[in-house]
C-alpha cells in the first residue's frame, strides 16, 4: 500500500514536469484531457449503481452527469475558473456541500437517494474544473512552490496511512472511512504543516499559509472519496490504474488542493 502511495507521487511529478516543459496549447490539451478521464471515472462509479436502477428519477440523473460534464469543459475552454472571485465562489459552495454529505457519513450509512448522488455530480465538476485550471495557469506560481504542494500532498497521504497503521487503534469516521484511525489523522493534518513551517519564506511567498492547510484539505478529499464510494457500494473508483484502486482513489487530495490553491492566488 506504501508504494502505490509513492507511485502516485511520481507519476504526479512525471505530469507536471510534462506540463511545465510543454508548449502552452500543449499544457491545455493535457489539463483538458485530465479533466476529461476524472469526470469519465467518477460518472462510470455513479452509473455502475444507476444502471440496475429502472426508475425514471436515476435517468434523469445520468442526463444531468452528462450536462456537467459538458459544462465543466465549457468552463474549462473559456477559462471561466481562471477569474479568483469565481474559483472563490465555486470553492465554498463545493466545500458546503462536501461537509454536509461527510456529516450524514459520520452519524450512519448513509441512504442513496438521487439528490445525494447529484450533488456529488455537481461537486466533482467543480473541483476537477478548478484543479485542471491550476495547470493552464500554473505561470502564477513558480516551480518550487508547485512542486512543494505536490510533495506536501504525498507527504500527508503517506504519512497518515504509516502512522495510522503502526499506531493507530480508534477509528475516527467508522461510517465513512474505517480505516482512518484518530493518529492517522492527525498525521496527516499536522506532518505536512510541521514541514510546511521549515520551508523558507523565500521559497513559501504568499503560499505559507496555504501550505499549513495542505493536510487538512487532503483529509477533506480523501473522505469526500470514501463517501462517494459508500454512496454507490463500490470499493474502488475504477480500473484506470490497476492495482491502486482508480484513478480517483489516487488523486482525491490532489483535487481539493489544487483546486484550493487556484482560489488561493
Amino acid at each position: 500500500m506504501i508504494n502505490k502511495r509513492f507511485t502516485t507521487a511520481a507519476i504526479l511529478s512525471i505530469f507536471l514536469t510534462m506540463l511545465l516543459c510543454s508548449p502552452p496549447k500543449t499544457v491545455y490539451l493535457l489539463a483538458l484531457l485530465l479533466c476529461v478521464a476524472i469526470l469519465t471515472e467518477h460518472f462510470y462509479v455513479v452509473s455502475s449503481f444507476l444502471k440496475n436502477r429502472t426508475h425514471m428519477r436515476w435517468h434523469v440523473v445520468q442526463r444531468l452527469a452528462l450536462l456537467a460534464i459538458s459544462i465543466s469543459i465549457m468552463m474549462l475552454i473559456n477559462g471561466v475558473s481562471h477569474d479568483q472571485r469565481t474559483a472563490l465562489g465555486y470553492i465554498v459552495v463545493g466545500w458546503s456541500g462536501m461537509s454536509l454529505m461527510m456529516s450524514q457519513g459520520l452519524v450512519a450509512q448513509p441512504h442513496l437517494s438521487s439528490l445525494w448522488i447529484m450533488m456529488n455530480n455537481i461537486i466533482m465538476v467543480m473541483c476537477v474544473c478548478l484543479a485542471t485550471s491550476v495547470f493552464i495557469y500554473m505561470h502564477q506560481v513558480s516551480l518550487p512552490q508547485l512542486a512543494l504542494v505536490i510533495a506536501l500532498t504525498a507527504l500527508s497521504d503517506i504519512s497518515g496511512y504509516i502512522i495510522g497503521k503502526w499506531i493507530g487503534k480508534r477509528r475516527v469516521f467508522p461510517y465513512l472511512s474505517p480505516n482512518k484511525t484518530e493518529y492517522g489523522t492527525l498525521a496527516m493534518v499536522g506532518i505536512p504543516a510541521i514541514a510546511a513551517l521549515l520551508i523558507p519564506a523565500q521559497i513559501c511567498g504568499q503560499l505559507r499559509l496555504f501550505y499549513l492547510m495542505i493536510g487538512a484539505f487532503a483529509l477533506m478529499g480523501d473522505l469526500w472519496v470514501s463517501q462517494l464510494k459508500r454512496l454507490v457500494g463500490v470499493k474502488n473508483t475504477g480500473a484506470v490504474l490497476p492495482g491502486h484502486g482508480g484513478l480517483l482513489d489516487r488523486i482525491d487530495s490532489h483535487m481539493v488542493i489544487l483546486s484550493s490553491l487556484l482560489a488561493w492566488l
